[in-house]
């Protein structure tokens, strides 16, 4: 199984470096001005007749967005018209002009030479296997999209279930961890007796002279003179 990874992630980088390389020679390709996207639109409806852009963009795999900019250039340069159908005015058709023609005729056998590219090396049998793989491969790709996003969104799941129980953890040892940052702020462990000292009263004059009335003793003192608090001892006065 783990072989079997290995070579999967082999052939994923293989195959996207494939990708990558193809669309970044294709991109630098301008014939007259025209990239080489646009000279097969040309050739699309050159060889079928007039297309309308929706399916165009079906069956050469563009984007809506792609297969609109491709033929604006195409019908900037007088190449392509489009127009829009009477039995269906939401519809827009491209169709090939006399210049357009002109223009094939001119760059006649740049197809070819593409293809004799890519691949003129393999063997009669290698192509079948290509051709084989390239179909299974694109099979594959029916639901790709929905397939990750699937997997992503339960990888998401569990862990909002996983920080979900962290916090239940974490919530469960907060009382604790509060009563002893309460019992180390009101000084609960330190059992040594703090002297409580008060400043005398003066009650009363006599003959002259400052007396200090006798202090009450009160019921939670006992007779040692220690008064009992919850956070800790205090000695009498």
């Amino acid at each position: 199984m783990e072989d079997n990874c290995r070579q999967y992630e082999e052939l994923d980088w293989l195959f996207r470096r494939m990708v990558r390389k193809f669309v970044k020679e294709r991109d630098k390709i301008a014939v007259e001005g025209i990239p080489l996207p646009a000279m097969l639109i040309l050739h699309k409806i050159n060889r079928d007749g007039e297309q309308k852009l929706g399916d165009l963009a079906e069956q050469l795999d563009f984007s809506p967005g792609a297969i609109t900019m491709l033929c604006d250039k195409l019908e900037k340069k007088g190449y392509a018209v489009r127009r829009r159908l009477p039995e269906d005015r939401r519809a827009v058709a491209l169709g090939i002009t006399q210049e357009g023609r002109r223009l094939l005729a001119r760059q006649h056998g740049l197809s070819r030479e593409s293809n004799q590219l890519l691949f003129f090396k393999f063997t009669q049998q290698e192509l079948a296997v290509l051709k084989k793989a390239f179909i299974r491969i694109t099979d594959n790709l029916a639901g790709y999209a929905d397939a990750i996003l699937r997997t992503a969104k339960a990888n998401e799941a569990r862990r909002e279930e996983g920080a979900v129980d962290t916090a239940a953890a974490q919530a469960d040892k907060k009382p604790v961890s509060a009563l002893l940052n309460l019992c180390k702020e009101r000084s609960i462990w330190d059992t040594r007796p703090s002297i409580r000292r008060e400043r005398p009263s003066i009650c009363r004059r006599k003959r002259g002279a400052a007396t200090r009335s006798p202090r009450r003793v009160s019921p939670r003192e006992g007779r040692s003179g220690v008064r009992m608090s919850f956070f800790g001892m205090e000695t009498g006065g």
